[in-house]
């Protein structure tokens, strides 16, 4: 191998090879666990706080839920704030 030849290998070597395991792969969505947030909640006379974790999805549900809920009893039991109870 003459001189020239080895100085043409290593100005080959010294450029980076990127290949496909280099590179950062977008990670899917759907593998990613919902954040979670605690909050404390207090049981109906109790003192004692109780720690509850649910994704910003369940606690949405939840607040919903309550809101029709609170809606059907409303409407059930006749009274209404327009009418003052009457």
């Amino acid at each position: 191998m003459s001189a020239a030849d080895r100085s043409d290998t290593f100005a080959v070597a010294d450029e980076p090879v990127v290949t496909s395991a280099a590179q950062p792969q977008p990670v899917a969505k759907a593998t990613e666990a919902p954040k979670k947030v605690c909050t404390r909640e207090y049981a109906m006379g109790s003192n004692i706080p109780k720690r509850v974790c649910k994704t910003q999805e369940q606690r949405d549900r939840d607040t919903q839920a309550t809101k029709q809920y609170a809606d059907e009893i409303q409407r059930n039991s006749g009274w209404s704030a327009q009418s003052g109870g009457n």
